[in-house]
């Protein structure tokens, strides 16, 4: 069990493991405290090292993280056990479809070098453009 005391979490990929940590990711989480002082709640974070054998994880991913048995390296105490939102691919879980921001994505904005009017015109035009 790792020391927090957590058996799983949910955190965000802020960096991956340099020359000391190839396989390891930096993860953050956040997590609403209550100052009962000010009867308010605040946003905490804190940062865990997480192993990622598979090199799948990227900059912007938020991942499930779960707790390492036995000892891997010191301070990675959590290994990578899916990542639940891949950074840049947001799906609408209504209705399914690549949204970019709060607009649907059509096939103009998947493939912007695929429009349909470079490859109009006559054949003459085709030939004298080459």
């Amino acid at each position: 069990m790792a020391k927090s005391g957590y058996r799983m979490l949910l955190g965000q990929v802020k960096s991956i493991g340099g020359t000391k940590m190839a396989n390891a990711v930096k993860v953050q989480r956040q997590k609403m405290t209550l100052d009962r002082y000010v009867m308010k709640y605040y946003c905490r974070r804190r940062t865990y090292w997480a192993r990622d054998l598979e090199h799948k994880c990227k900059v912007g991913d938020i991942v499930l993280l779960g707790s390492v048995t036995g000892n891997y390296q010191k301070g990675v105490n959590f290994s990578v056990m899916k990542i639940v939102y891949k950074v840049g691919e947001v799906v609408d879980p209504i209705t399914g479809r690549l949204c970019f921001g709060p607009k649907y994505a059509t096939e103009e904005t998947i493939n912007p070098h695929s429009h349909g009017h470079l490859n109009k015109g006559t054949e003459e035009e085709k030939d004298t453009a080459v």
